[in-house]
């Protein structure tokens, strides 16, 4: 039986090796982040993790590029996810996603996505951590269409996101194929952007004149205030 002390043992390994980039130590954090992704969602299932709890650790490694890009890599992410967001959305959770879209946004725009970028190693870990951060964020929003916080993914660079996924080694089939479904029901229209024989992938636009920004915000509120 899996108890809050296994969890946190598995955990607190994750993190140790995760520290670790040297070539010597890559087969090891792979194999612990694995475990650590196992015993999250066995312990999920089993009703052994609290729902704080697993929000904490799920936010621990979205917050880690280096441990996105092993967990996204192998098989449990999506449910790992999916389990994160029922935490969220449960009584017990506080119904605020752990990817505000801003903060998805910022790291997107960080990032370039042209498509002869997509193969630069120095960038790989932070495109990892935004595919699994945009895996969360499409799952909140297909199970909270009317939160506040859900995204829009309008504003993000779905197609080259997934196109990503299929030329990328370092994201597994569970997570590419779970990324595919997902913009399929949302935002069907960006796929058709995401052609590996263009020879440059378009961001997809929508109606929406960009993402909200705080300065927009502001200057709708005084606007408000002057009328």
């Amino acid at each position: 039986v899996l108890t809050e002390a296994d969890v946190d043992a598995f955990f607190n390994t994750c993190r140790w090796a995760s520290a670790k980039v040297d070539s010597a130590t890559t087969v090891d954090l792979r194999k612990q982040s694995m475990e650590c992704v196992k015993v999250l969602n066995d312990g999920t299932r089993r009703g052994n993790i609290s729902y704080p709890d697993l929000e904490k650790k799920v936010a621990q490694i979205l917050d880690d590029a280096e441990r996105c890009r092993v967990v996204v890599q192998g098989s449990g992410a999506t449910t790992l996810m999916k389990n994160a967001v029922m935490a969220t959305l449960s009584d017990e959770g506080s119904k605020l996603p752990l990817v505000l879209p801003l903060r998805l946004d910022v790291l997107a725009k960080k990032l370039s996505w042209k498509r002869s970028d997509l193969f630069d190693t120095k960038t790989e870990a932070s495109r990892c951590q935004f595919i699994l951060q945009l895996l969360y964020s499409l799952l909140f929003l297909d199970q909270a269409p009317s939160s506040p916080f859900s995204v829009d993914p309008r504003n993000l660079p779905l197609a080259e996101a997934i196109m990503f996924c299929r030329i990328s080694q370092s994201i597994g089939d569970e997570a590419t194929s779970a990324l595919h479904d997902l913009v399929a029901k949302l935002v069907p229209e960006a796929l058709s952007l995401a052609n590996p024989n263009e020879p440059d992938i378009m961001r997809m636009t929508g109606p929406s004149t960009g993402p909200v920004t705080i300065a927009m915000v502001t200057d709708a509120i005084n606007a408000c205030k002057e009328s």
